[in-house]
């Protein structure tokens, strides 16, 4: 995904409301659900989940316009300091300054021994003024002998802080593994074993609430490197989509059928949720499309304890043979309302 913005069809300046339902309307659309036999659709339904997250969470959009984080959510690295100026007078002003101050003229004659002594004194400040710009010039480039670089050659020795903040100020590289979990696996959380392409075997521990694309590093179990140890693992998950659940945020969104019989008496039902089934209870005159909201029974981020919830959709379902007796009492009944479900349409 390049641009999340263009990935979910919405100007740079759209609003919330603008994001999210663009966000809705593509993920109706590219659901695997409804395009089984296009599975290049999933990878397109991915993207649109994951620019979702992105641009549609304030804090991480706000991140992104400011550049601080890509499209996937990883640290952009800070753009190195500008070198600082040189005035290129400089050596030679330390030249001359160290020169010692001729004699003044005299009708004496010179003498060869005494300028002969000049002369080196004049050639000592050059050679050290030539010093510092060469060690600065080494410094700056990072290689020693023009072949190996010293970050190279000294990164098994650094400490353990040094390297924490290499990696603070550096994005992943890209990941070497890819691992695929179920959409429960990803919520509960599992610990699967992936075997790489040399043999060896890893054991991946997914924490719950893992989202797709994220990324998990395993220390210490990449390959081995030149200079001996081994570098760290870096895991993508790649979560599969749920036939009815569907993710918006930290919130879990559902649709529920119900009977025109429940929807005009009300009824208690069990619906699923990511932790096993719930009664909930359907009031008395609902009509399709309205919501019920259990709170904290949606997904939780790895390392926080709270929760989102999950949000049901009613939607009035009638069986696809309508009972004789039904038909003949609506019909009965025609006429003596006047309720009109469409009369806000009149005035669009």
């Amino acid at each position: 995904m390049k641009n999340p913005y263009k990935t979910l069809g919405v100007p740079n300046d759209a609003g919330h409301e603008a994001i999210k339902q663009a966000y809705r309307r593509l993920a109706m659309e590219l659901h695997p659900d409804r395009n089984p036999e296009a599975p290049e659709v999933a990878d397109k339904f991915k993207d649109v989940n994951a620019a979702y997250a992105l641009i549609g969470d304030p804090d991480k959009r706000a991140r992104f316009d400011r550049g601080d984080i890509d499209a996937w959510g990883r640290r952009r690295p800070k753009p190195p300091n500008p070198p600082k100026a040189t005035n290129p007078n400089t050596s030679s002003n330390s030249q001359s300054s160290s020169k010692p101050k001729a004699d003044k003229p005299s009708d004496a004659p010179s003498r060869p021994k005494p300028e002969a002594k000049k002369d080196r004194a004049s050639i000592r400040p050059s050679m050290s003024a030539r010093k510092p710009s060469r060690t600065k010039k080494a410094a700056s480039t990072g290689w020693l002998g023009g072949a190996i670089k010293a970050d190279d050659l000294l990164g098994p020795l650094k400490t353990a802080t040094s390297r924490r903040s290499k990696h603070n100020a550096q994005p992943l590289p890209d990941p070497n593994h890819k691992l695929r979990v179920t959409f429960l696996e990803a919520a509960h959380g599992v610990t699967k074993r992936l075997t790489t392409g040399r043999g060896r075997t890893l054991e991946v521990n997914v924490p719950p609430g893992i989202r797709d694309g994220q990324v998990i590093r395993l220390k210490d179990q990449g390959d081995v490197g030149p200079w001996g140890g081994r570098s760290d693992a870096l895991v993508k998950i790649d979560v599969t989509p749920h036939k009815v659940f569907r993710t918006d945020g930290d919130d879990v969104h559902l649709e529920v059928p119900i009977t025109l019989e429940e929807a005009i008496l009300g009824a208690r039902i069990r619906v699923p949720t990511v932790d096993g089934s719930v009664e909930v209870s359907v009031p008395s005159g609902a009509n399709s499309g309205a919501q019920l909201r259990l709170r904290g029974k949606g997904l939780r981020r790895p390392g926080h304890a709270a929760a989102g919830d999950q949000v049901i959709r009613l939607v009035i379902k009638l069986p696809q043979t309508i009972d004789p007796s039904l038909k003949a009492f609506v019909r009965e009944q025609k006429g003596r309302s006047s309720f009109d479900p469409r009369q806000n349409l009149a005035s669009a």
